[in-house]
Parts: structure tokens; sequence; C-alpha cells
């Protein structure tokens, strides 16, 4: 309905159809497909939702850097459950274990969907990673939509275009999806300080909550209440608190980190979305 690029001198234009590696918005498509699996958001175990509002406990995957990587084996499928295996920057620890400090609190971490798929969903938990966006795709059935995964990591792993992500979105609106149902759903209060007791968040600044694999953009002062999955390089798709439109920022910044770069990709988008509602320039 509505759309525009802004290029850098000397770069080159950007489309709807420009692929970057989309990091953090990976995780509300891995939510997607699990309550795709389970027919539908009612059916979500109270297991599922732990793992999906990232109160699961499972948070070495990493607790020092929070930017975990999957790095292949020498031989054999580079899968979720090799990934598992690998050893977390906390001593004596893997990707696999559990914490119990952190478990029944928010922590945003990796470890939540990747440990989720090695115990739940044994039907893409050893696939290469060259077949992992396939079953993905399979399991959405989401006609016209490629997923390119650049290593098993659910949470941070696809490489993808705005072409990619916005039939997925339509596709919730819809109610071809079951996301629907279970948008800012089973919310839990995802920042550090005063009245919330998460033990990491990437939002320092903004008193959000979160649901299953996706943000509430709810600040008592900032916020409007969409529901969104903010990247590390600023990809950032979202869906209305009305749930009537979708958007995507479609962009690859390198500069800052995931703060940064997410945040700054949500103001945006909060101005974009109050321009649309008011038809008065922000």
């Amino acid at each position: 309905m509505a759309s525009g690029s802004s290029t850098q001198a000397g770069g080159n234009p950007v489309t709807a159809g420009t692929k970057w590696l989309i990091a953090s918005a990976s995780k509300w498509i891995y939510g997607m497909y699990v309550v795709q699996n389970r027919g539908g958001a009612a059916n979500l175990t109270p297991s599922d939702v732990k793992f999906l509002n990232f109160t699961s406990g499972y948070t070495y995957m990493d607790t020092l850097t929070q930017s975990a990587t999957c790095s292949a084996p020498a031989s054999g499928a580079n899968s979720i459950n090799y990934c598992l295996t690998l050893p977390s920057s906390t001593a004596g620890k893997l990707y696999s274990s559990h914490n119990p400090s952190t478990d029944g609190v928010f922590d945003y971490d990796g470890g939540h969907e990747e440990n989720h798929a090695g115990q739940f969903q044994p039907e893409i938990n050893n696939l290469d990673t060259s077949q992992l966006g396939n079953a993905i795709v399979a399991g959405l059935n989401v006609s016209g939509i490629t997923l390119r995964y650049t290593q098993p990591l659910l949470a941070g792993g696809i490489y993808a275009s705005a072409n990619d992500y916005s039939p997925i979105l339509r596709a919730v609106l819809s109610g071809d999806l079951g996301m629907l149902n279970a948008l800012g759903t089973h919310p839990v209060c995802a920042w550090v300080g005063s009245g919330c007791n998460a033990a990491y968040s990437p939002g320092a600044t903004v008193h959000w909550h979160y649901s299953i694999a996706h943000w509430v953009e709810d600040d008592p002062a900032t916020g409007d209440g969409a529901f969104s999955s903010p990247g590390a390089f600023g990809f950032y798709p979202w869906i209305e608190s009305n749930k009537k439109f979708y958007g995507v920022i479609s962009q690859y910044a390198t500069a800052n980190g995931e703060i940064q770069n997410g945040l700054a990709s949500s103001q945006c988008g909060h101005e974009l979305r109050a321009a649309w509602e008011t038809g008065v320039q922000q």
C-alpha cells in the first residue's frame, strides 16, 4: 500500500527484494512455525510458552556476548542438534545446558528457541542448514516465500528480504497463520530495572513485554502496542496493534549493535505507523 527507499551516496539501491542477514527478526519466524505446527495458539503447551517467551532458563547461548553462533562441524550435518553440543562462554556449560537462576524470568538468549527445537521438534532438529529453510517454509505453508538459513540458528540465522517476510505477515493478518491469535499472548515484562525481574534485555530504554517469540511495544510513555521482531542489523518487521496493517523496514547496519540498530528501526517504525494512521508527517 505504500513503500519507499533511501540509498546512501555510492551505495546500491535498496529494494523489497534486497536480501540481508535479518538476525533476531528470525525469532518470530520460528514462533510462527511452532504455533502452526501445534495447530493454533490455543494448543501451545506450557513448555512451548516458556521457551517462546524466553523464560525457560536455557540461557547459555550465549550469556556473555548474546551473539552465539553455530559453527559448522568438520563432518556431518550442521544441524540444530549439533549446535546444541557447542560450548558456552560460561565455563563447563554447553548451549544445551539449563540455568536454574534464569528459569521463570525473561532472558533474551538464542538458547530458548534452539533448545525448544532440540527437545520438541524432531522433524527439523537434525536437518542440515541447507535443508532447514525449506522445512520451515513447508511448515508455515505460505506460498511464494523462500527462507535461507546461513547457520542452524533459529533465533538469528535467516538471510531474507522484505519480499520474503511480507507474505508471512500478510498470512498472519489473514488468519492463515495461527500467530494471529498468539499476538500479545502470555506476555512477560522484558526490561531490566524497576518493576521487572528480567535477567537480560536488549530493550534497555523501553518498557516492553515479550510474547510468543515477538515483542509487544507497549511502553506506557512511548509505545503504540505494535508487535515486532527487530534484528541486530536493523531489519524490522511489525504488525500494528489493531492487527490490520503490517510493515517492514529492510536495512543492514553494522556500526552499532542490537540495542542501537534494533531500537532505531523500531523508533522509525513508530513514526511510520503514526504517519500512516494520522496522515500527519512525523
